[in-house]
Parts: structure tokens; sequence; C-alpha cells
């Protein structure tokens, strides 16, 4: 493991410290990211227009990757249960660590390819709808998955699998060499999306200035709706990934264990983001939280704009009133003795979003 003789001389003089409450944090943490996110994946697969109409391809490759990641951390903590955290062969914890790793690296490149696309879609707006944004998020899945396999092969082979290791996290699994570049790595991808995320804060703060309004209301609705959620993704990464590798990396260069004696910190991080964006997919975007309201057993628990009981009335009257509506032709006009209309009824040749001109 990277700082052993830190940890030896750390353990003599604290004393070995076994199964601690931050572990059995990380293991909580775990499952709860592994089955809200198995709900987001439900959901996806509830609701093909998600992807086939709203193009949100890689997000749902990022809920994915956040279920697997609480997945099969699972293993990696039971394994250190049971052995008290004390004297684990390597092998033993690469059954969880070694694939934790990789989804690491895939969800750093589909983080930073959907920083891209939004990026891409505020600057070029008319180019981006005639994208075909499923190939192109199946190329960047595979570059990423090739990327993280490579991650796992390298993580696997740099030391013998049978060598016993002082203790049973995630980094105990790695070498010296393979672990510092996984901290680098790891910063740098974060340098890069805090760039992103600048660029991309810009130039929603000049579209907001501009008043942009050339478009139909529901299409900017959407549109508003996926940059809000691709700000709130970018931030949770950079805040609770990658700034827990730069205090990994701190205890590296000065050789001496401070920040690792926290605990697993940056396991939890992955779980932090991995859990919050569960919450923030279903707030911030109005066709995935519908979507998680077709799964039964959470329709009565998760829903952050649920209507008051006394509006339903009225809603119903509007229902009424849009049916009403959509059964009038095209352009009514109706003359009160005058020259001019006094009432206009427009409706787009969807029948989507009437305006009434009085």
């Amino acid at each position: 493991m990277v700082l052993d003789t830190s940890w030896n001389r750390t353990t003599i003089e604290f004393g070995h410290r076994g199964v601690t409450p931050v572990h059995v944090t990380a293991l909580f943490m775990g499952t709860i990211n592994c089955l809200l996110n198995g709900l987001i994946w439900t959901a996806f697969r509830k609701s093909p227009q998600l992807l086939t109409k709203h193009h949100l391809y890689l997000f749902y490759a990022f809920a994915v990757t956040n279920f697997f990641t609480g997945f099969f951390t699972i293993p990696t903590y039971l394994n250190l249960f049971l052995r008290n955290n004390l004297n684990c062969p390597r092998w033993s914890i690469l059954i969880g660590s070694s694939f934790e790793i990789g989804l690491d690296k895939i969800r750093h490149i589909v983080t930073l390819s959907i920083a891209g696309e939004r990026i891409y879609a505020l600057f070029w707006p008319s180019e981006y709808f005639f994208l075909d944004h499923k190939m192109i998020s199946l190329k960047i899945c595979a570059i990423s998955v090739i990327w993280g396999v490579a991650d796992m092969v390298w993580l696997i082979f740099e030391d013998d699998i049978y060598m016993i290791r002082i203790h049973c996290v995630t980094t105990s699994s790695s070498g010296p060499t393979f672990h510092l570049y996984f901290l680098l790595s790891t910063i740098f991808f974060g340098v890069l999306l805090s760039l992103a995320y600048f660029l991309f804060i810009c130039k929603l703060f000049v579209l907001r200035e501009t008043r942009v309004i050339n478009v139909k209301k529901r299409t900017r609705e959407n549109f508003q709706q996926v940059n809000s959620l691709t700000v709130v993704v970018i931030l949770l990464v950079v805040i609770f990934n990658v700034l827990p590798s730069l205090l990994y990396l701190y205890d590296m260069i000065i050789g001496e264990v401070h920040f690792m004696k926290w605990g697993p910190i940056i396991t939890i991080g992955y779980h932090c983001y991995g859990t919050l964006s569960f919450f923030f997919y279903n707030c911030r975007h109005r066709e995935i939280r519908a979507a998680l309201n077709k799964i039964e057993f959470i329709r009565d628990f998760i829903n952050c704009d649920k209507t008051p009981k006394s509006n339903s009335k009225s809603i119903d009257a509007s229902g009424k009133f849009s049916d009403l509506v959509k059964g009038v032709p095209k352009m009514v006009t109706s003359k009160l003795g005058t020259s001019k209309p006094s009432i206009v009824i427009v409706m787009d040749s969807n029948d989507n979003d009437s305006e009434i001109f009085l």
C-alpha cells in the first residue's frame, strides 16, 4: 500500500482502531447510492422518451455508473468488516475496489462530456439540435469504459495480488505508481471540469441578461432544466471527488498519514454526490420526476412539487378549459361590432403551447 511505512508507524503509535463508524458510514452510503441510482436507472427504462426526445443519454450513463459504484463498494467493506480492517490479502480488496477505480474514470469522462455537450448547446444551439446524440453518447461511453478497464488492469497487475496489506480500504489495493497516477488524473479532470463549469456559468449569465425568448416555451423550459441539472452534477463531482483527492495527494507528497486517518473520504465522496444526484435529478428535471413517479412505491414519498389539495379544483377546471381549446379551430376570431378581434386563439401545428391574446 502507499504509505505502508507511515501506516505502520501510526498503528504502533496509536494502536489499531479496526472497524470505525466512518467505515460503517461508507458502507451505508454505498448501499443507499446503489438503491437510489437504481431507481433512476429504472425510471429511464420506463420512460424511453427521456432518451429519444430529451437526449439525456449522458445523464443516464452517469446514473448507471453511480449505481455500480455503490454496488461494488459493498463487497469491499464486507471484506473489511470480516477481517477487522487488518492484514488483508490484496486480492480480497480488489474484488470490489478494482471496479470502483474503473468506474471512477468512467464517471470523470462522462461528467466532462456532459459539460462539453451543454457548452456546445449554449454556444451553437442550432447545430446542437441536429447532432446524432445517441451515437455521440455511445462513443463517449465506449471510450470511458476502455479507459476504465485499462485502469483496472494496471491496478490489478502492478503488485502481487497475494500481498498482505495493513488495511482493507480501497486505497490499500493500489501500488505507489498507480496511486499517484490515480490522484493526479482525478485532479487533472477536476481542473478541466472547473474550467468548463466556469465557462458554462458565464454563458448562462450572458443568456439570462439577453433574455433570449425566440424559442417555443416548452423547448426553452427543457433547455433550462438540463442546464440547471448540469450545474449541479459538475459542482457535486468537483466538491466530493476532486477535493478529497487533493487531501490524499498531500499525504503522499509529505510521506505522512494525516488526512488518510480520517477514513475512506474519497469513497464517501463518491457516494455523497451519487446520492445527492438522485434528489437533484428528481427536483431539477420535470420529466425525470414524472418518470420516477411511475415507480409505484416511491410515488407518494419523492415528489418535489406536490400540488396542494386546495388547488385541485382549479387544476381540473384548467384541464377542462385546455380540452375545450383543443377542439377550437386553428384560429377563432370573434367580432363584437368592431373592426378588430377581441379574442384570438392561436394553436401551433402540434396543438402545443397555445397563446391567448385579449
